[in-house]
């Protein structure tokens, strides 16, 4: 071993035709003489490859009750008992212990030292760990008691296939872990996250998938509670009163993809949300977005804590989306911020946006929508629905009992066309239907054909209905005013 080493007592037997030696007693010493490991029992149950190898191969390795001592020093090199781990390009100890046929390790303690950082020593307590080596083939398993600050209990599965650990990236297989409670901040001095994580309480497992040495997919099963981090510089904290689900990364040849599965969140204060099931991918080029059911509002509250480029948040800031999106599917080629071609499709209920600049504002929205690059349908089934124009009407908000219709429009050269093939509407003044179509050649504002048939109108309310005078200009509109009131009789000419 290559350390200084005492031994209080050694038996010799036989067990079958395997000899064995067992130690008590057992202490080894780190170069600057410290005890780094204590092992009150030790069996070791020899194995005949001993001979053909020319060094100490063992059948069996079981240690009962050790007190073990491992750091990492300033320059982040490993030491077990004062026993330096492989590094690169070197096998060492690590390689010998891959070499034996079986080690068990029961009732441990172990003490972590981390000179990197300054955090104290991390003691675990009840460590029981087995590995077994087939050649190439390796299995682990440990588990153990947290501290009571940190939480409950922690487990560590592996199957792995390697043949030394000097040569990480020919290492492939699978991992497992599980935490029980913990209080993931009280982490923080011996582990670093790719997060700010400021507090949050719960549990999680997680399963890892290594190929040439690189961990290429995890899965993890998460339930938290009062999470409070930071994703981002200058960014808000993003505050969950409770997160669970199961979530799914993966590395992709030039991407990645994450997907979710039940996953449930509840903002601080608020209701909890339905639960999503969602898949995104993104490559250099292109992306597939895909959703179940999307609360808008709660996302687009989380939208300023979330790292996404400023004009993003700024527009879910400012539009206060809100309603859900079912069905989701939307494909892309080129940047997401201006794609060569997509295709989208969604449900949609209670839809709302509120208006911004040129765009109308709407509430109560339902339907569905198809579109593509080259264009699309829009299908409303609306109830109460409420359009907001404050750029067309002196009472911007119009109110509709029912909004149905159709929706197709198309781009073509550089043209936009719009066909409204029927919209059905009806509210406490007026119902109708109105067709039409709409073309622009991106300049000014277009030209437009609309027609409508009015089934049932209250003229005392015309005015609300008539464009600004702005728009259709002042004398026809206060002549339709003036002439739609009761009692009222008026006469113009117009050229």
């Amino acid at each position: 071993m290559g350390q200084p080493v005492k031994i209080g007592r050694i038996d010799a037997e036989w067990l079958g035709l395997r000899p064995q030696i067992n130690l008590s007693d057992v202490r080894i010493y780190d170069a600057e003489g410290r005890e780094a490991l204590v092992l009150p029992s030790v069996e070791n149950i020899l194995s005949w490859r001993s001979l053909a190898h020319g060094g100490l191969r063992l059948h069996a390795l079981r240690i009962e009750g050790p007190r073990l001592a491992m750091r990492r020093d300033a320059n982040g090199v490993l030491y077990i008992a004062g026993m330096k781990l492989a590094a690169s390009g070197e096998g060492g100890l690590s390689d010998w212990l891959l070499d034996q046929k079986e080690i068990q390790i029961r009732n441990a303690e172990i003490e972590w030292r981390d000179e990197k950082r300054t955090g104290a020593p991390l003691m675990l307590s009840g460590i029981n760990l087995r590995l077994t080596n087939r050649a190439e083939h390796h299995s682990f398993g440990l588990t153990g008691r947290l501290p009571e600050a940190l939480g409950r209990a922690v487990e560590l599965r592996a199957e792995l296939t390697g043949q030394s650990a000097a040569q990480i990236s020919g290492w492939d297989g699978q991992l497992y872990a599980e935490l029980g409670y913990t209080d993931l901040a009280a982490w923080r001095p011996w582990f670093d996250y790719p997060i700010d994580l400021r507090r949050g309480q719960g549990a999680l497992r997680l399963w890892g998938k290594i190929e040439h040495g690189a961990l290429r997919q995890a899965t993890a099963d998460v339930a938290l509670a009062n999470v409070v981090s930071t994703l981002g510089e200058e960014l808000p904290a993003l505050e969950l009163a409770s997160v669970s689900g199961r979530l799914h990364a993966e590395l992709l040849a030039d991407g990645y993809r994450l997907t979710a599965r039940k996953l449930e969140m509840a903002p601080e204060g608020g209701k909890p949300l339905a639960p999503v099931d969602f898949q995104l991918a993104w490559k250099a080029e292109s992306g597939v977005l895909s959703a179940n059911m999307l609360e808008l509002a709660p996302l687009a509250h989380f939208a300023a804590a979330l790292p996404l480029p400023a004009e993003l948040r700024k527009l879910a800031f400012e539009l206060e989306p809100r309603g859900q999106l079912g069905d989701l599917a939307f494909e892309w080629q080129g940047t997401i911020a201006a794609p060569a071609q997509y295709r989208a499709r969604a449900r949609f209920f209670d839809l709302g946006l509120k208006p911004r600049e040129t765009l109308p504002g709407f509430a109560k929205f339902a339907g569905s929508v198809e579109a593509t690059d080259a264009g699309g349908r829009l299908r409303l089934q609306a109830r109460g629905a409420e359009i907001d124009l404050p750029r067309v009407f002196p009472q911007p908000r119009l109110v509709f009992d029912t909004l149905d219709g159709q929706l197709d429009w198309r781009r073509e050269n550089g043209v936009l066309s719009v066909q409204v093939a029927s919209l059905t509407f009806s509210n406490a003044d007026l119902s109708g239907n109105a067709f039409g179509s709409y073309a622009y050649q991106g300049e000014g504002s277009g030209s437009i054909d609309l027609s409508a048939v009015i089934n049932r109108a209250d003229a005392r309310n015309l005015a609300h209905y008539l464009p600004l005078g702005a728009l259709m200009g002042e004398g026809p509109r206060q002549w339709l005013v003036t002439a739609s009131s009761p009692g009222t009789r008026a006469t113009s000419s117009c050229g």
